[in-house]
């Protein structure tokens, strides 16, 4: 019914067509949510959430904008072991197209591994929002494509969002995405493939050392002096974000290099390093895509600082120079988000993100990534590509280890 309601949907979440067969979809769902609360009774909050939204909605007309935020205020993360589901419209990242706001519908179980609790002692998190789950089964926006995560901020609202409450992942999809998407690219542009580790994990490991990476990322999030949760509003902004994004992967992946008590750290390093440079730059909406700008900048500073070097038609890897510029990047970040002034934190973002991208703002107000020069190399060994792969197809296998 999801899936059939959203594909009458616009990228801004209205409904363009079928109006009053999309309102009876919409009451059938509301019945089988109530359904769905006797075997989940913890989530009575989110189903009358739901409704709220609906009728406010349906009040409104649907082929006018809805806004859920009756949903954002009451969806409650599960427990650890215990089963979550969400429905509402929402805007899902590195998903499939088209992209934008649609109906979508999740079920997950969390479970934090038992390797992040030497992480707990060693990097104590202050809010401890980072969600590890299993995706069981979801709509599109989900199930389909490369979107492991669901933030708060990506449910349509027409209110802005001051904070993140909860972060939840589905990182039993990322050893898909890492093994058939980023890893053949690897092969084919590393020298010295042969001593990669992240091509060995088993399914469980491969979850467990995701969680690992994940939990340091959201802790970093939660550090320096503008921490995440507490100016959001500051880190929404799209240059703010990309260095926001950037450098939490950075100081994730220099512990990693440095300290040996984090489980998986060679293979969090790994993914890291080339899930950024190697996937994210590649995908179909590369020129607008977020996270593409984020590997494109960390590729144009490494190749800057000599970490990376090219040798007939592949990348060399020097990992003492990758330490010194992946602390030099965190560094020149860090100094710009110690000033007070916002806006010209805002400015310095933007010049510093224009060192390393040309970034054009077209007529809809949208970034476009243009001329990303030494890496129009590497993309067309990758588009060459013969087992080329572009989204991960979500399969029931990777919820078992």
């Amino acid at each position: 019914m999801v899936i059939e309601f959203r594909s009458s949907q616009t990228s801004t979440g209205v409904i363009s067509n079928d109006v009053e067969k999309k309102k009876m979809i919409l009451f059938e769902l509301l019945n089988n949510c109530d359904e769905l609360s006797k075997y989940l009774p913890n989530s009575k909050g989110i189903i009358q959430a739901f409704k709220e939204d609906v009728n406010n909605w349906i009040k409104l007309g649907l082929d006018k904008k809805p806004s859920f935020d009756s949903t954002i205020l009451k969806y409650q993360p599960p427990l650890n072991g215990d089963f979550s589901f969400f429905i509402g419209v929402i805007k899902n990242q590195n998903s499939v197209p088209p992209r934008g706001y649609f109906l979508e519908f999740f079920f997950v179980q969390r479970e934090e591994p038992v390797c992040n609790n030497i992480l707990y002692k060693l990097y104590p998190h202050p809010a401890n929002i980072c969600i590890s789950s299993k995706l069981i089964t979801g709509s599109t926006g989900f199930k389909d494509g490369n979107c492991v995560v669901f933030f708060p901020e990506n449910i349509i609202s027409n209110n802005k969002i001051e904070k993140q409450n909860y972060a939840l992942f589905f990182f039993n999809k990322f050893r898909y995405i890492y093994s058939e998407i980023t890893l053949p690219r690897v092969s084919i542009l590393i020298q010295d493939f042969k001593l990669i580790k992240s091509n060995k994990l088993n399914e469980r490991d491969f979850y467990f050392a995701r969680c690992v990476w994940g939990y340091l990322h959201d802790y970093f999030h939660h550090q320096g002096v503008k921490p995440f949760n507490e100016f959001l509003y500051l880190k929404m902004n799209w240059y703010v974000g990309l260095l926001e994004e950037i450098k939490v992967d950075c100081q994730t992946a220099i512990e990693c290099l440095s300290n040996t008590e984090i489980p998986f750290r060679r293979e969090v390093f790994e993914f890291i390093i080339f899930d950024r440079m190697f996937r994210y730059t590649c995908q179909d909406d590369f020129e607008y895509n977020f996270d593409s700008g984020t590997g494109f900048l960390l590729f144009n500073f490494l190749l800057e600082g000599n970490a990376l070097q090219f040798k007939s038609d592949q990348i060399v890897i020097d990992e003492p120079l990758i330490k010194i510029a992946l602390n030099k990047l965190i560094l020149d970040i860090c100094n710009i988000e110690s000033e007070n002034d916002e806006d010209l934190i805002k400015q310095m973002c933007e010049q510093y993100v224009g060192r390393y991208l040309n970034i054009e703002k077209t007529p809809s107000g949208r970034k476009r990534i243009k001329n990303i020069n030494a890496f129009q190399m590497v993309q067309q060994k990758i588009f060459d590509l013969k087992k080329y792969a572009l989204n991960s197809k979500f399969s029931e296998q990777d919820l078992f280890y």
